[in-house]
């Protein structure tokens, strides 16, 4: 089912385009998505990001998590209370973004 959590890994959470599409974006056009990106922060300033491509046409974006357990149990001090992990990623530190504090999608010009 479409509305339960995602597991990467040994991580519990929902996809990154969930979330998205939970939120109700509107695309304006077919080719809108070309121009999005996604950004995703961290508390203390980290930032990665994605294009909207990469997240609905790629393999990638069916292992963007966002997650709040590991193991079974809440994340630890820290991960933060969200933690954003991308589990297609050849080098997995790059797009690890512990305490999570906000995703923004940003329309290129």
């Amino acid at each position: 089912r479409r509305d339960r959590p995602r597991v990467v890994r040994d991580h519990r959470g929902a996809r990154l385009t969930d979330v998205l599409d939970a939120v109700g974006l509107s695309l304006d056009g077919h080719k809108d998505g070309r121009r999005m990106v996604v950004v995703a922060r961290a508390t203390d300033g980290y930032v990665v990001t994605f294009s909207w491509n990469e997240l609905y046409n790629t393999a990638t974006g069916k292992d963007v998590l966002v997650a709040w357990e590991k193991d079974g149990k809440p994340l630890g001090v820290r991960e933060g209370q969200l933690l954003l992990i991308s589990g297609q990623d050849t080098k997995t530190g790059p797009r690890h973004v512990r305490n999570l504090s906000s995703i923004e999608v940003l329309r290129m010009k």
